[in-house]
Parts: structure tokens; C-alpha cells; sequence
């Protein structure tokens, strides 16, 4: 009963180690798939921003008759800013989403190393355990051989 207990709570122990490693390598790849979105997202905000820069410096250098040309560019900035804005609030829920995601992750990864360790004290303690047994049966198969030994000289 006590092998059956212990077959049991070693099994239980390999498939709680494994859906924790599943659930860590999930975590793992959703976390790449949102950091690449993340710096894709980064580095199309770059070059829009490096675009209005470079409008901007070359409507401040033209003449009087591109004024008029300037003023629509700010009616475009002003709305890229305002859409700027709206996406500075999204940056930060990802970064959020992202420090939640890197917490939940290593609280698994805290959780793995700590089923880890059990089961290697469990490896420890069967090793043992067999260790014991089978010196216990030399033991035994000594004593019968000095049992035996006796009874053959008692015998003769």
C-alpha cells in the first residue's frame, strides 16, 4: 500500500512538473510574440516620428508661399500627437501586460524549482530506501547461511 501511495505521489509530482513546464514555455513564447509586436509597433513610431521631423525642418526653411503648407502640417502633427497619445497609453499597457505576464512567469518558474527539488529529495529517499533494503537482505542471506552452517555441523 505504501509503494502504491508513493508510485502514486511520484506520479502526480512528473505531471504536475510537466504541465508547469507546458504552462512556462507558453508563457515564454506569448511573451516573445508580444515583445516583437512591441518593437515592430517601436520602430514604425520611429519613423513616423523621424518622417514629421524631417517635414518640419524643411517647411521651416522654405519660403513665405510654403506658410500656408506649414500651417497643414500642424493640423497633422497635432492629430499625430493626439494619436501619439493614444498609443502612449497602449505602450503602457502593454508594458503593464508584459511586467504581469514577466511576474506570473516567474512565480512558475519559482514553482518548478520548487517542484524540482521535491522530486529529487523523493529520488534521495527511494534510493535510500533501496540502499537499506538490500543490505537488510544480504543480512538476512548471511544469517541463514550461519543458521545453516550450524545445523549442517549440528548435524554431523
Amino acid at each position: 500500500v505504501e509503494q502504491q501511495h508513493e508510485a502514486a505521489m511520484r506520479s502526480e509530482l512528473i505531471e504536475f512538473a510537466e504541465e508547469l513546464m507546458m504552462l512556462v514555455a507558453q508563457l515564454d513564447r506569448t511573451c516573445v510574440e508580444q515583445t516583437r509586436d512591441f518593437e515592430r509597433w517601436v520602430h514604425l513610431v520611429r519613423r513616423q516620428q523621424q518622417a514629421h521631423a524631417a517635414s518640419f525642418e524643411a517647411l521651416e526653411r522654405s519660403s513665405a508661399e510654403q506658410q500656408q503648407a506649414l500651417q497643414e502640417l500642424w493640423r497633422a502633427v497635432r492629430a499625430s500627437r493626439a494619436a501619439q497619445a493614444g498609443r502612449d497609453g497602449l505602450i503602457a499597457e502593454l508594458r503593464e501586460d508584459i511586467r504581469s505576464r514577466e511576474a506570473k512567469h516567474n512565480d512558475l518558474v519559482e514553482k518548478h524549482g520548487v517542484a524540482t527539488e521535491d522530486l529529487h529529495r523523493f529520488r534521495e529517499a527511494e534510493l535510500a530506501k533501496a540502499a537499506d533494503q538490500k543490505k537488510r537482505a544480504g543480512m538476512r542471506r548471511r544469517q541463514h547461511r550461519i543458521l545453516n552452517n550450524a545445523r549442517i555441523v549440528t548435524e554431523l
